[in-house]
């Protein structure tokens, strides 16, 4: 009767150990899952950044982009100081020919620049005139020249660095620029260039 006792009391008893143990392992489980969670809102997020390229030599620049810019004079009159900036263009590589621009039609193109001085700003203030572009057919070269007056006269053995940006306004509504080049904006084509101007300080005419 003992025996008979035993044999079954045993069995809730072992059920009740298998129980506890299936808990116990659905408990760690689920802290190991909790962990697992956190760890992971803890990790670093790993990001790349892509690298800024150097600005391009004038020479790559003039071939990659058939621009020129290059200062023809640089004077002053002991008051005011006048940068005449000259822009070159080639045409075929920008595949546009003499009707796209003025007289004929409408592009024109001009170089804002920042005028520097022995590495600092020459002057926050300039103003100026900009030619209408001239078009060379012999080399389909257009040319323009810009006219910097800066109310400032520089200082003696300075030298002079111009950072300038080439901007296409008003270009005809079906170009396509060639595949290397694209647009900032709808009719607007911007490219950065640094150019250093071998202009020396002479007395203005």
């Amino acid at each position: 009767m003992n025996s008979s006792f035993k044999k079954t009391s045993s069995f809730p008893l072992n059920l009740l150990l298998i129980l506890a143990f299936a808990s116990g392992l659905v408990s760690c489980s689920q802290q190991s899952a909790a962990t697992s969670s956190a760890q992971s809102e803890q990790l670093p997020i790993i990001t790349q950044t892509a690298e800024s390229k150097p600005t391009e030599q004038v020479e790559d620049f003039e071939i990659a982009y058939g621009i020129t810019v290059r200062a023809k004079a640089l004077c002053t009159d002991g008051i005011n100081t006048m940068l005449y900036l000259e822009t070159n263009l080639d045409s075929s590589l920008w595949q546009l020919n003499e009707k796209d621009f003025y007289p004929l039609g409408k592009t024109y193109f001009e170089t804002s620049i920042l005028f520097l001085e022995n590495g600092e700003m020459f002057s926050m203030y300039s103003n100026g005139k900009r030619d209408d572009p001239t078009f060379n057919s012999e080399n389909n070269v257009v040319s323009t020249i810009q006219t910097f007056v800066f109310p400032k006269t520089p200082s003696e053995n300075s030298t002079f660095t111009i950072k300038a940006k080439v901007s296409l306004h008003d270009l005809p509504a079906t170009y396509t620029p060639p595949v290397k080049m694209d647009f900032l904006e709808p009719g607007i084509i911007e490219i950065p260039m640094e150019y250093l101007a071998p202009a020396t300080i002479e007395e203005c005419p």
